[in-house]
């Protein structure tokens, strides 16, 4: 491909992000109406790139482009995540199927995830892709939420094999702000809560896009922080207080696909029932075999 990754040798095309946090979701557009005879100010318009939520983002992306996007997850200018608001119909969808197959799907005595693999886990009650980072000696997963870029920690019996969307991308880019001398994480985070922005690709390293974000009063974001006053520093754990996964947009699904989804789930119970059937046989062998038979 002829994207970031490519030209600039990065391996980060496949990584796997996490459910975002910011609560907001696509719907919530600024009305833009100045009041009359008040002369708005000019932003200038700049061209932005539509993305393919089926393809790797940084497969699609060239220095110098530009797409609408929120902020996902992570909280300090140095290393946050971005979803293009193009992802909002896709990303709605997926949830949905997620959240209506896995509350009826039971937990696999026998999976036991590693470290990388993708896999479904729980936040707040609902489902979301993922990828384990981590696994203590308690039972205990780190996560990432792979569509949104949080991370958070689950046990063992809120998590599932991912049984679909396996191989699609994740849906948040992995950022950092260009030009952001200044850790200022009070303006960074309240400049771009609920907002929809011009994120503009400028570099990558080690699978981190460097961006520059354009606010939609038109100010630079890496210039406000640089010029705010300085807010209190954040505590070392801050990263424990990410806000959750934002819930996606309500999709109602169609029939065709509530019959895709019934069909699925048939089908796990029936793998799940022939690999326990599978299993009482195993060991009824074995008893045979100790048995000399």
């Amino acid at each position: 491909s002829s994207g970031i990754n490519a030209e600039y040798g990065v391996n980060g095309a496949s990584w796997a992000v996490a459910p975002s946090s910011s609560k907001s979701n696509h719907k919530a557009s600024p009305k833009n109406k100045p009041v009359a005879p008040q002369k708005p100010r000019t932003v200038p318009e700049t061209k932005t790139k539509s993305l393919d939520p089926s393809k790797p983002i940084m497969d699609q992306l060239q220095i110098g482009d530009t797409f609408k996007g929120l902020w996902s997850g992570g909280e300090h200018p140095a290393e946050f995540y971005i979803q293009p608001y193009d992802f909002g119909e896709a990303l709605g969808k997926l949830s949905e199927q997620l959240f209506q197959l896995y509350p009826h799907l039971p937990q696999n005595p026998g999976f036991n995830p590693v470290r990388d693999d993708r896999v479904a886990a729980l936040f707040e009650g609902d489902w979301y892709r993922s990828k384990v980072l981590s696994v203590d000696g308690n039972g205990q997963y780190s996560v990432l939420y792979m569509d949104y870029g949080n991370e958070g920690k689950v046990s063992r019996g809120d998590i599932r094999a991912l049984l679909s969307h396996t191989e699609h991308p994740a849906m948040a880019l992995k950022c950092s702000l260009s030009g952001a001398k200044s850790g200022d994480v009070g303006c960074f985070k309240s400049s771009l809560l609920n907002m929809i922005v011009s994120v503009t690709a400028v570099g990558s390293v080690d699978g981190v896009v460097s961006v520059s974000i354009t606010l939609p009063s038109g100010d630079d974001l890496g210039t406000l922080i640089n010029n705010a006053v300085p807010t209190e520093e954040a505590p070392e754990d801050a990263g424990a207080t990410t806000p959750a996964p934002r819930k996606p947009r309500s999709v109602t699904g169609s029939s065709s696909q509530e019959a895709r989804l019934k069909d699925l789930e048939e089908k796990v119970l029936q793998q799940a029932k022939e690999i326990s059937e599978l299993k009482a046989w195993k060991e009824k062998m074995e008893e045979l075999i100790r048995g000399g038979v």
